[in-house]
């Protein structure tokens, strides 16, 4: 019996040991040429067809809303609004992902920021401290 398995091993055809090639064929995309070439419904010629006088417009626009130009008040008033539209976004984001421990500690963190910069204010300036807690809707003890 022993002797009937070994020369069945031993009638293996050589073919087997040879390794296994698996090929995959790739079609590569199509050529985009720039006449055909859009993106979001636009295409090229269609962004670039602005005249000179809105081009100059718009980037006269950018630099009068940009925050480079601005003064100190402008930036805290930004600061202050863009930290307030944090706060009211993350409860939500909370709720749909709870397992998200790194985004609870920056609220935190930014929490205690604004914990700080509270108590600095109400030293140093009653009334504003007033006015911020009540635009901002906030217990502050």
């Amino acid at each position: 019996m022993f002797a009937i398995a070994r020369l069945a091993r031993a009638a293996r055809p050589v073919v087997s040991s040879l390794p296994v090639v698996r090929c995959v064929s790739y079609v590569a995309p199509p050529q985009l040429t720039a006449d055909k070439s859009y993106r979001f419904g636009l295409k090229l010629d269609d962004i670039k067809s602005e005249t000179e006088d809105e081009e100059k417009t718009l980037t006269q626009l950018k630099a009068v809303l940009s925050l480079n130009n601005a003064s100190q008040h402008e930036l805290n008033k930004a600061q202050v609004a863009l930290a307030v539209e944090t706060f009211q976004r993350f409860p939500a984001h909370a709720q749909g992902h709870k397992k998200d421990h790194h985004s609870r500690r920056g609220l935190m963190a930014m929490v205690e920021k604004r914990r700080k910069l509270l108590k600095y204010l109400r030293r140093k300036d009653l009334p504003k401290f007033r006015a911020v807690v009540a635009a901002l809707g906030l217990r502050f003890t």
